[in-house]
């Protein structure tokens, strides 16, 4: 023991002094203490310095850029939190049962349960319920349910009623008259007044008298150049022969692309370009046999010209059995009988 544990010889002589015995209990008492105790030792957290516990707290930072602030509208109802738990710590409240937990048992067991555990029952549900977070949820106190009354004969017959009404079919009102704002235009002496062409009076032009400003004016140096004709070269247009050719142009060596365009494409020649006589049928073509469909969809197809009467004179004999109505009749009759 004493080799195991590191020391225990001195630890039984400090908390073994009036012991004489070897064997004795105290002995093994006293090495499981001093081993539980320098374990403990180890596990307590070293005390650092003031310096090192401000160094290891983050700064306040200020940020480069400050937050919009935005205000949103809310028109939903809040609960308002009412703390009436003194003492209780939010762990301690969240550790409460719910409450849709709790209602269901007491609903069941309340014939069961004594009157001690009913209590004690219901100030649980009393606590969960005044809790913050069951306030944040809304939780709303259970109610007594009330008794359907039972409806008189007069509801009932006020009710079908009701529902022989809504059974009938939509009655379908007629639209309203439309309320024209403006009068005819037959009746409107405005419309008459602008259907007419507008007169115009013809203003005569002054005549042209030569006065003192005209006499006294100097052009200026824009009219002067305004008022002479544009000269125009007629040799803009015209090449002088011979043309010159660019220099570029005579050095110039045309691409692999450029002379695989320019010559003409081959001719591919087909089967019947490489056989000795191209209209020549085949041997097989000769003693083939055609089948009954092809000799089917061989012969010609007759149609029937409907649109081409053999006797144009000929009367249907629908228009036969037709009888005239009264408007046809009097169509018919000449004008002025």
């Amino acid at each position: 023991m004493d080799s195991e544990y590191g020391g225990g010889a001195e630890l039984h002589k400090d908390y073994s002094i009036g012991c004489k015995i070897n064997s004795c209990i105290a002995r093994d008492i006293c090495m499981e203490y001093s081993r539980l105790a320098r374990r403990l030792q180890k596990l307590q957290p070293k005390r650092h310095k003031r310096r090192l516990r401000n160094l290891a707290s983050p700064k306040n930072i200020v940020p480069k850029v400050k937050p919009i602030e935005t205000y949103q509208l809310d028109n939903s109802i809040k609960t308002e939190i009412i703390r009436e738990l003194p003492g209780m710590t939010r762990t301690q409240q969240l550790a409460y049962p719910r409450v849709r937990n709790i209602l269901p048992i007491r609903k069941y067991f309340r014939n069961i349960l004594g009157r001690r555990r009913l209590q004690v029952l219901n100030t649980t549900l009393k606590k969960s319920m005044l809790s913050v977070y069951s306030r944040l949820a809304d939780c709303q106190p259970p109610e007594e349910k009330k008794p359907v009354q039972k409806w008189t004969e007069k509801e009932w017959t006020a009710h079908r009623r009701y529902l022989h009404n809504l059974a009938q079919p939509k009655k379908k009102f007629k639209p309203p008259k439309q309320v024209h704002m403006w009068k005819d235009i037959l009746i409107m002496n405005r419309f008459k007044y602008l259907c007419k062409p507008k007169d115009r009076p013809e203003v005569p032009a002054p005549k042209w008298e030569l006065t003192k400003g005209l006499k006294n004016y100097e052009p200026t140096e824009i009219i002067l150049r305004l008022s002479k004709p544009k000269e125009i070269d007629e040799n803009v247009h015209h090449q002088s022969l011979p043309v010159k050719i660019p220099h570029g142009a005579l050095k110039y060596k045309p691409t692999e692309r450029i002379l695989q365009l320019t010559t003409q494409a081959e001719k591919r020649l087909g089967e019947s370009d490489l056989k000795e006589n191209p209209f020549g049928v085949a041997p097989n073509a000769l003693k083939a046999k055609a089948s009954q469909r092809i000799v089917e969809l061989a012969q010609a197809k007759e149609y029937e010209e409907g649109h081409i009467r053999n006797n144009p004179y000929q009367i249907s004999p629908a228009a036969l059995k037709a009888k005239p109505t009264a408007r046809t009749i009097a169509l018919a009759q000449p004008k002025g009988s």
